[in-house]
């Protein structure tokens, strides 16, 4: 298992994975998956939506080269309140 307490020392306004490799991190694998999902009680007070409103779901798995999970992240956006510029 990676030992990441050099982050507390880092300046983490600057890009996580350009810390990460500067420190010898290096990752091998990348998922993101995309989903649409049921807003569940938690989500609801959190987005002031109602209960069963569609969100996407947004799924981010970056694996190092050990297979140890280094990143993962999990977004939701009410789907009625978005716009992505691509």
């Amino acid at each position: 298992q990676s030992n990441l307490n050099f982050l507390e020392k880092e300046n983490l306004n600057e890009s996580l994975f350009s810390i990460l490799k500067k420190h010898g991190l290096n990752w091998k694998t990348k998922s993101r998956s995309l989903e649409i999902c049921a807003a569940n009680r938690e989500e609801t007070s959190l987005l002031d939506v109602k209960l069963g409103s569609p969100l996407l779901l947004f799924v981010d798995l970056i694996l190092d080269e050990t297979d140890q999970p280094l990143f993962y992240s999990k977004q939701l956006y009410c789907a009625n309140r978005m716009k992505f510029y691509l």
